[in-house]
């Protein structure tokens, strides 16, 4: 996920920031980090009536990565 966890990683530069999350976007299959905003809607999802009827499944938001 895309958040300002990764500017605590002790690189101060921001190009070497960026080159960092351009090589772990490139792991990525959808090719680019999730955002916060879409881990929010999935568990809006999970707290609405619309997934009353979900029931013991895995909501896996990783763009992809467990596919591979």
């Amino acid at each position: 996920m895309d958040t300002p966890l990764y500017a605590k990683f002790g690189i101060e530069d921001p190009a070497q920031q960026a080159a960092m999350l351009e090589a772990l976007s490139s792991t990525i299959p959808l090719g680019r980090m999730g955002l916060p905003e879409e881990v929010a809607e999935a568990v809006v999802y999970l707290a609405s009536d619309a997934s009353a009827f979900a029931v013991g499944q895995d909501l896996i938001l990783d763009g992809g990565q467990t596919v591979l």
